[in-house]
């Protein structure tokens, strides 16, 4: 009998648990959303370039990745924007070193979340923040199209 008023009891604190915790996680989820949406306005997004700047899924930063077949030696981050569909580079930021391997043996990203200096809302005054250039380890350069 008490056996099952124990159980009973467990039952009762488990579905007030739940149901207490569900409406906090899907708060937490629609903050996380909320962030990636706000990230992604952001970043200049070039379909066509073999490097991404994307938001992180927890919606508190930003990556660069290599979708390249040839290894990254390093990059710039700049702010452009797109008009007409024509692209232009408003400003260019220092080279940042990133070792970055080849798509094809991995995929390599390096990350950013809001503490650092080129957080997207922080990054760019005018135009969105975008990867301007970028410095292969065969020799060539890839440069956003102006």
């Amino acid at each position: 009998m008490r056996s099952q008023r124990f159980r009973a009891l467990l039952f009762f604190v488990s579905l007030v648990s739940v149901a207490t915790f569900l409406p906090l996680l899907s708060r937490a989820q629609d903050s996380r959303e909320a962030g990636v949406r706000a990230i992604k306005s952001r970043l200049l997004d070039v379909p066509t370039a073999p490097y991404k700047l994307s938001a992180l899924y927890n919606g508190r930063g930003y990556q660069f990745c290599n979708t390249s077949n040839v290894r990254v030696v390093r990059f710039r981050l700049g702010c452009g924007e797109k008009k007409n569909s024509k692209l232009k580079v408003l400003n260019e930021r220092p080279f940042q070193d990133g070792d970055l391997a080849p798509a094809n043996q991995t995929l390599s990203c390096r990350s950013w979340d809001s503490n650092h200096g080129f957080f997207p809302g922080e990054a760019c005054k005018k135009g969105r923040l975008a990867v301007v250039e970028v410095d292969l380890a065969d020799g060539t350069v890839w440069k956003l199209k102006q």
